[in-house]
């Protein structure tokens, strides 16, 4: 047997969260994985941020997720969020 650390764990975690929510592990979350720590408060923030009940619905976050300019010409984040458009 394998023993795991903390982080692998909750990058498991992760993952398996992510998949029953969406269908498939984006490449976002995949890549962020090299970072566990960062990887878990990112993928809390944007469940509180886009998926929580609020004033706008869910559909428009995405929309919005994807209209704004990424920093730097990254196009990671509107892969992620043009991903959970299409769901």
């Amino acid at each position: 047997m394998v023993a795991c650390s903390d982080q692998d764990y909750d990058v498991a975690q992760t993952f398996q969260q992510s998949f029953l929510n969406t269908g498939a592990v984006s490449h976002l979350l995949q890549a962020m994985a090299w970072h566990p720590s960062y990887l878990v408060k990112f993928y809390d923030a944007d469940n509180i941020i886009m998926c929580s009940p609020g004033p706008l619905l869910i559909p428009w976050r995405d929309y919005m997720g994807i209209l704004v300019p990424p920093p730097h010409d990254h196009r990671y984040d509107d892969c992620h969020h043009y991903d959970d458009c299409r769901h």
